[in-house]
């Protein structure tokens, strides 16, 4: 999720944090950016810097499950 994301909603943030309280497993990364699709290397949208961070954190959080 990126903070100036136009589908960044702070309640959502809320919502999750609450829930996610006290459970060990829950995980949530805000990148820096203002577009929702940052990821995506095919679109205007994509930030090199967070994608590799974002996909880093996924093998790392895929890690720890084995």
């Amino acid at each position: 999720m990126n903070q100036d994301d136009e589908f960044f909603e702070p309640e959502v943030v809320n919502e999750f944090i609450g829930k996610a309280n006290g459970h060990a497993h829950a995980e949530l990364f805000v990148y820096p950016g203002s577009t929702h699709l940052f990821i995506d290397s095919s679109l205007d949208d994509f930030n090199s810097e967070s994608a590799a961070l974002a996909q880093q954190r996924t093998l790392d959080f895929l890690a720890r499950r084995r």
